[in-house]
């Protein structure tokens, strides 16, 4: 139970993230005090990349809404380029516009951390571990 309530659905917001997307979730409570979350989780699963060893801590935040901080399999803090992009429902244009100044000190940084992800993602298809879905 949730402050002594059980909702049909809950938002889940990333933690540490400019994305202002909050993510719709349905839940089950299953008589004995736990929640499990349905329909909306696959989906923020696979749009997070989330893989077996990756661990997620939730906080409710009251009024329904969740924030989840992830880490890896190595208890790094999982962040996601994806932060920044308007086309995940985030409204996050105020950052789009920048001065280009910002942008081109930081292009080499987030090329170097894109060509480490996908490096890391490249690893872990090899090690042979398998996604939740």
């Amino acid at each position: 139970m949730l402050a002594g309530h059980e909702p049909h659905k809950v938002k889940l917001w990333e933690a540490g993230s400019g994305c202002r997307r909050l993510w719709d979730m349905s839940v089950v409570f299953d008589g004995e005090g736990h929640m499990y979350l349905g329909p909306g989780w696959e989906h923020f699963a696979r749009a997070h990349d989330l893989k077996l060893g990756h661990f997620l801590v939730f906080r409710y935040d009251g009024d329904t809404l969740f924030t989840v901080n992830m880490f890896d399999n190595t208890m790094c803090r999982m962040y996601y380029k994806h932060d920044d992009d308007a086309s995940n429902g985030s409204n996050s244009r105020d950052d789009e516009e920048q001065s280009g100044d910002d942008e081109e000190q930081s292009g080499d940084d987030e090329e170097q951390s894109g060509d480490d992800e996908e490096q890391s993602r490249e690893e872990e298809e090899q090690s042979g571990e398998v996604s939740l879905f």
